[in-house]
């Protein structure tokens, strides 16, 4: 039987200074996460000018998740850059806190790598759900779900915010 990965998908116009400040903060891991591209730190959703963006993923996950999990909240947030060549290891977010993650494009083309989600027990069948990118997708996948992104071919950044949440 193969691997259900149950993605949602939701469209919200990003503001420029999303992507700004994503740039902004620059690659504060060292690419030391799996992710190895630029990556924020943890919290970006604590600042101000995200407030908006964080509050209406708290509102989509509320209606996403109310009848399994009760409220919940973001937890964490972060933005990445992928330059050509970056890529994204194969992990998830094991945290029993977590309930859902999400990734939101920020800049991309529907070129760009996507996140994919293979089959866990069996990764030479073809990937139980792909992600293509495209500019305001945000999409929600359980955090226990292994995922990845190839490396970046375009000569052009991907830019994401990506995050965890949690009951509140």
């Amino acid at each position: 039987m193969p691997h259900r990965v149950n993605i949602a998908e939701y469209y919200y116009e990003p503001e420029p200074v999303f992507k700004s400040i994503v740039y902004g903060l620059g690659d504060e891991n060292d690419r030391q996460s799996s992710l190895k591209c630029d990556v924020t730190g943890w919290t970006i959703h604590t600042l101000e000018p995200l407030w908006d963006l964080t509050e209406h993923i708290n509102v989509l996950a509320n209606q996403l998740l109310m009848d399994r999990h009760g409220c919940v909240e973001v937890c964490e947030m972060w933005g990445a850059v992928y330059r050509k060549g970056d890529y994204a290891v194969i992990h998830q977010h094991p945290d029993p806190n977590y309930v859902q993650s999400f990734c939101y494009y920020l800049d991309c083309c529907d070129q760009c790598a996507p996140l994919i989600f293979p089959e866990p027990h069996r990764p030479w069948m073809p990937p139980a759900n792909v992600v293509v990118p495209t500019i305001g997708k945000l999409v929600f996948f359980n955090s226990t779900d292994l995922h990845y992104v190839p490396p970046h071919t375009c000569d052009h950044d991907r830019v994401i915010i990506s995050g965890n949440i949690q009951r509140s």
